[in-house]
């Protein structure tokens, strides 16, 4: 079996596998689809002069600033290190 894209215009609208390419129109769609043999591709992906074009946008890192160890915690709050003293009888 291979995979083949339904593009309809230039936009990829399915995936399927078929034993050999399909006619055109691909069984069980309308005038206006085609099927284009196909690798790595995904539904919303473009069919631009005879190339997939992946639409997805890239995914953005998210960036966590670093935690900050107990002693920082402690420090950065002279009421909660009061406290903490007071707790331990210090």
């Amino acid at each position: 079996m291979q995979t083949y894209a339904i593009i309809k215009g230039n936009l990829v609208e399915n995936i399927i596998e078929y034993d050999a390419q399909p006619a055109t129109p691909p069984p069980g769609f309308d005038d206006g689809y085609t099927a284009v043999q196909a690798g790595r591709v995904s539904p919303g992906w473009l069919y631009e002069n005879g190339v997939f074009v992946d639409t997805t946008p890239p995914v953005e890192p998210i960036v966590m600033p670093p935690t900050p160890t107990l002693v920082e915690q402690i420090l950065a709050s002279p009421s909660d290190l009061a406290a903490l003293k007071q707790a331990l009888g210090l």
